[in-house]
Order: C-alpha cells, then sequence, then structure tokens
C-alpha cells in the first residue's frame, strides 16, 4: 500500500460501492464515499461504518461539473462504480442509464486530470459484450480479448452495455492523453448483500421470503457465474494495487458456470420452500451463456476466490429475510 492512502468511491453508498469501502477501511484506506443516492443518516449501514471508521460520505451529483469542487484534489486513488444500475431501468428509463452513466464518467475524468491523482479503476461490465455470444458464437469462458457487441441498439436493453463501453473507451483515451494510470474491471454478475431489488438473485430472495407460489423462472436453462460480492471487491484492490494492470481490461468473475433454474433450487434449500416452479421465457435481449475467463486476472493479482456459490447465497438470503422481517 502506498504512504498516501486516501481513497476516493463515486456510487459509495451503493451495492459493490460500499463494499469495497468497508473492504478497504479494513485495509487500512481512509475513505471517502460520494454520490446522491442518500442521505447517510437514512441508511442504518452507511450511518453506522462512517462511526466506525475514519471515513466521509460527500453529497455529489456527477452529472454536473460544478459538483466536483465538493472533492478533494489529494487522493491517491480512485474507484469509479457510481452508475444506473438494475434491468428494470434498462428497459424503462434507457435514456437516462444513458445520459448519467455517460455523463458521470466524462466529468469525472475531466476532474481527475486536474488533481494529483493518477490511479484510477473503473467498474465496467460483462454487457459490453452481451451480444458477442449470443449473436456470433463467441466462446465460453470467454476472456477480455472478445469483439464489443452489445446488441441491437433498438432494444433498451441495450442502454446500459452502451454506457459502459462507452465508458471503458473514454477511460483508455484520456489514459493515453493525460497520463492517467487506469484499470477497467468487467464485473460478470457480482451479487450479494444491498445489491438492490432489480437483480435475479435478489428477486428470487424477495420471493421466497414472500413465499411466492407459483414461483416463476425467467430463462431457467440460462448460465450464469456469479461472484459474490467479498470476492468481488478483494479482485479490485488488487487490480488497483499492481502497476502490472495498468491500461488492461480484465475480466471479475467465476468460472463456475450454473442455471438460473440451479441458482433458484439452492435458494429454496437455504430458505425451506419448495413451490411449484414456472418456467418462462428469458427477458427480450438477455443472453443465453455467461463465463468469463479470469485467467489474466489470477495471473496477475494472484487473485483466489473465498466464498463458494452455496455460502454467498446463503449469507445473501439470510440479509434479505431480515430486511424482510423487518418490513413486516
Amino acid at each position: 500500500m502506498k504512504k498516501q492512502n486516501k481513497v476516493l468511491i463515486t456510487g459509495g453508498s451503493g451495492f459493490i460501492g460500499f463494499h469495497l469501502a468497508k473492504h478497504l477501511a479494513e485495509k487500512g484506506y481512509k475513505v471517502d464515499l460520494c454520490g446522491n443516492k442518500i442521505k447517510p443518516d437514512d441508511d442504518d449501514e452507511i450511518r453506522d461504518f462512517l462511526k466506525k471508521t475514519n471515513s466521509r460520505y460527500i453529497n455529489i451529483d456527477l452529472t454536473e461539473k460544478k459538483e466536483f469542487e465538493k472533492l478533494d484534489n489529494d487522493y491517491c486513488q480512485v474507484y469509479h462504480l457510481a452508475a444506473v444500475c438494475g434491468t428494470k431501468y434498462f428497459y424503462s428509463e434507457p435514456e437516462r442509464v444513458l445520459r448519467v452513466n455517460t455523463l458521470s464518467t466524462i466529468n469525472l475524468l475531466d476532474w481527475i486530470k486536474s488533481t494529483k491523482c493518477k490511479d484510477i479503476f473503473y467498474a465496467s461490465s460483462a454487457e459490453v459484450y452481451g451480444g458477442t455470444i449470443q449473436e456470433f458464437g463467441w466462446g465460453v469462458p470467454t476472456g477480455e480479448d472478445v469483439p464489443a457487441y452489445v446488441g441491437a441498439l433498438k432494444n433498451p436493453r441495450s442502454s446500459y452495455g452502451m454506457s459502459k463501453l462507452i465508458g471503458e473507451y473514454f477511460f483508455l483515451n484520456y489514459a493515453k492523453k493525460y497520463g492517467l494510470n487506469v484499470r477497467i474491471g468487467r464485473y460478470h454478475n457480482i451479487y450479494g448483500e444491498r445489491m438492490g431489488t432489480d437483480h435475479v438473485i435478489a428477486e428470487f430472495c424477495q420471493r421466497i421470503c414472500k413465499k411466492v407460489n407459483p414461483f416463476p423462472i425467467f430463462g431457467g436453462d440460462a448460465t450464469r457465474s456469479f461472484i459474490y460480492v467479498e470476492d468481488g471487491v478483494k479482485a479490485a484492490r488488487l487490480i488497483m494495487e499492481t502497476d502490472k494492470t495498468i491500461s488492461e481490461i480484465i475480466n471479475i468473475g467465476s468460472e463456475e458456470e450454473v442455471t438460473i433454474s440451479k441458482v433458484a433450487d439452492e435458494l429454496f434449500k437455504i430458505g425451506d420452500f419448495h413451490p411449484k416452479v414456472e418456467i418462462k421465457p428469458s427477458p427480450k435481449g438477455s443472453v443465453k451463456r455467461r463465463c468469463p475467463s479470469i485467467e489474466k486476472l489470477i495471473k496477475i493479482t494472484n487473485y483466489s476466490p473465498t466464498i463458494s456459490l452455496q455460502e454467498g447465497l446463503k449469507k445473501t438470503f439470510l440479509w434479505y429475510k431480515s430486511k424482510s422481517s423487518k418490513n413486516e
């Protein structure tokens, strides 16, 4: 770790951002979280984290350049995780997804080139090549050299993948122009506590808590490779802490490919709930298979996952169950 260890996380009150903040604080970093979603006092976990650590929360609208005056200029690292995410938003508000995700990235890069910080991590997504496997039969597990194709432009789901692909291009080209040490991590189906309500695992947990029966599963034979959030944020830190990852795109995920139906079955066991299952078609534009190669991540950083899918699902379900109990 560098001697000067002050870090900024955009989207710090969100799912990955908050878990990353906790992880970095445990490693001795001083963490500033920024975003515009919450007031810290309205979120018990954020409030407790700020009390226990040498951290602060900065309320900022990243789509407005003038808002960046609220930030310091002496960070040693910046993690850019802020984004409008969630499948329902891809379909219902694609223009907002594109606008917010792209403007926040441009404004952040314009700000950081005027600061002392050179090391920056960009949280991208497997959605940047979501259509490549589906349309062109690219191999699975999929490496970082896959051609980028987000899917048909008229499909609103493409909005998120397009925004992340644009972000990757901005990061790589700003790095060349202004001498920034950028790293791009492509997350593949990261899950865990605080992931909201729209992720497939979150939806399953909530339905099990509500005893929904019959239980709908959309695209039960589709496959994904899930990575628990604790492993996901550890990977981001390892990527940031070595110069070997500068200007590299690196997959963050798991090579354990499972069907959506198998995930549901595991959660049924954990929740001791055995409903009648109704298999329905996958959402429009959803890919049939997704599984990354993480050979590059392992080779460069010596990364190794520590949480199995079964353990991660149990942790996640119990968190959603506790929230469900409080709302009853």
